[in-house]
């Protein structure tokens, strides 16, 4: 499965506002990534926090695919899965 390995980062030229500004992202130029990682991308107000919020607090998981409930459990059986894990964390 194709992974994003790294990312770069093109300070424009004098610039000054937010996320250049944090002094943590002020120096960075790029990231690498060791493992596959997921990003949340959507506008203000989409959600984004609030389904990070539900994942964090979820007991009970669901996979889908196309769009059909094709395995549930608890989170912690399809987190120690061999077959979820390998389908669709990047492990095995």
């Amino acid at each position: 499965m194709p992974a994003l390995r790294a990312a770069r980062f093109d300070k424009p030229p004098g610039a000054k506002a937010f996320p250049w500004t944090v002094p943590v992202v002020r120096g960075l130029r790029s990231i690498e990534f060791n493992a596959p990682i997921t990003l949340f991308v959507g506008e203000n107000g989409a959600g984004k926090s609030t389904l990070l919020e539900a994942l964090a607090i979820a007991t009970r998981g669901y996979v889908l695919e196309v769009g059909k409930i094709v395995q549930h459990d608890s989170a912690a059986n399809l987190l120690a899965s061999d077959a979820v894990r390998a389908a669709y964390l990047g492990g095995g």
